[in-house]
Parts: C-alpha cells; structure tokens; sequence
C-alpha cells in the first residue's frame, strides 16, 4: 500500500468494523500479541469512533473505546492526549505509522496500546477500498425501511409512486426557476440606465 493514498475515515471505521484485514498473529507497536472479540460499536456521537469492544493484549481483556487514525501521530494533532472522553481508549488503530513516531498518551497519563493496519492488509489498497464502498452500499440499502417487502409491493404502485414523485420534482425544479427569475428581474431593475428625457 502506497504511503500517497489519503484514507478518508469512514474507510477506516468500515475496514475496523468488518474486520477486512488479516486478523490472525496480530501485534501491538510493542510487540504484545492482539485478539479483536469484538470489534464494538460504531460510535455516531462525539467520542473515539467505536465504544464497547472486547480486545485482549497480551493475556489481558479489556473492554471499551476504540479510535482509528490514519496515521499515528492525528492523536497528537487532534488533540486527544487533552481531552478527557479519550482516556478510557483500550486501542488506537492506525493505518500506517513510521519509525520513531511517539506513544499516545492519555490525558490522564496512560500508554495507549496501539495496533497499524497496513502490515496486515491481505489484498491491494484498491481492492481493500472496492470492497469497503460495496459493503458500505449494501450497509445503507440495508437500513431502508420495508426494505425486505419491496419485492412484494405491485408494479401499478411502483408507478403510480415513481409518476408521484416525478412530478414533485418538476415541481420543486418550477419553483426554483420562477424565484431565480424573479431575483434576476429584480437585479435588471435595479441596474437599468435610462436614457435621459429630451424635453
């Protein structure tokens, strides 16, 4: 994997939360051995990015949040070593980090374990990123609602809704041009040089 790619995070929170790399004879940065029991919960509010995982390091569980980076040195430039909702962080998970970068420390003191990805990918940065985006796709397509009874649902309703909605949407589209006319007629308006009268 190529150290140019910029990953957005939602990439990171997808590889973590599907577990899309080689999760056997994982190691932390010291060298202590990593089992993921549970990858935990994605977290929607503000915070680490997963909460409530299960990872045991050495020969010891933990259970809490989970924060991912794309290299190890953002806990530093985000500022978590100051900030008080990251000291409960089990493990920080990075894509990539380089020799000599520092430990992550907590704002309360602690070493953070950390654990970098790349070494443990199985297949190319692109590949990795194809199956993210699909699996993120069938995430959401997933969340719909009655999703499952959609094939149960008559072609005439089908059309009826789609003929529906096409014409809110010319609608909207109406509307929109008709107030940008007017903010143009006023524009002109405003900005018309009459002629000076002869008389």
């Amino acid at each position: 994997m190529a150290h140019r790619h910029h990953v957005p995070e939602r990439f990171l929170r997808q590889l973590w939360k599907h577990q899309q790399f080689n999760t056997t004879h994982l190691f932390s940065t010291e060298g202590k051995p990593i089992e993921v029991l549970s990858p935990g919960v994605l977290n929607t509010d503000g915070g680490p990015d997963f909460t409530d995982a299960l990872i045991c390091i050495g020969n010891i569980l933990y259970r809490g949040p989970i924060e991912l980076h794309q290299h190890l040195d953002e806990w530093d430039t985000h500022d978590h070593h100051r900030d008080t909702k990251y000291n409960g962080v089990i493990l920080h998970v990075v894509l990539r980090s380089h020799a000599g970068d520092a430990v992550n420390i907590t704002e309360s003191n602690r070493t953070v374990p950390v654990l970098v990805l790349e070494r443990y990918l199985t297949h190319t940065f692109r590949e990795t990123w194809d199956a993210m985006l699909l699996g993120e796709r069938a995430e959401r397509l997933a969340t719909i609602r009655c999703s499952d009874v959609n094939d149960t649902v008559g072609s005439s309703t089908i059309e009826t809704w789609l003929e529906k909605l096409a014409v809110e949407r010319i609608e909207v589209k109406v509307r929109r041009f008709e107030e940008r006319l007017k903010e143009l007629v006023e524009e002109t308006r405003l900005h018309v040089n009459e002629p000076p009268p002869r008389y």
